[in-house]
């Protein structure tokens, strides 16, 4: 079996690879910016390690409202 990876980092070349998958760049940007807004929203009393944690949430609450299929 290859295992091999294909890594993108010019701009048309993670378009043309999200295209093959029937994907766009939106869902992404959108996750990364919410995960930062719930990073950001942050004080220095919420619990040292929750950032982080809630960063991480809601970038997979975020993909998984926009890339969930209906059935």
């Amino acid at each position: 079996m290859n295992t091999a990876t294909e890594l993108c980092f010019e701009p048309d070349d993670v378009d043309a690879r999200l295209s093959q998958l029937k994907l766009t760049r939106e869902p992404f940007d959108k996750a990364a910016r919410e995960s930062f807004a719930a990073f950001a929203a942050c004080t220095s009393n919420h619990p040292p390690t929750f950032p982080g944690t809630a960063a991480w949430a809601e970038a997979n609450r975020s993909l998984r409202d926009s890339l969930a299929v209906v059935r």
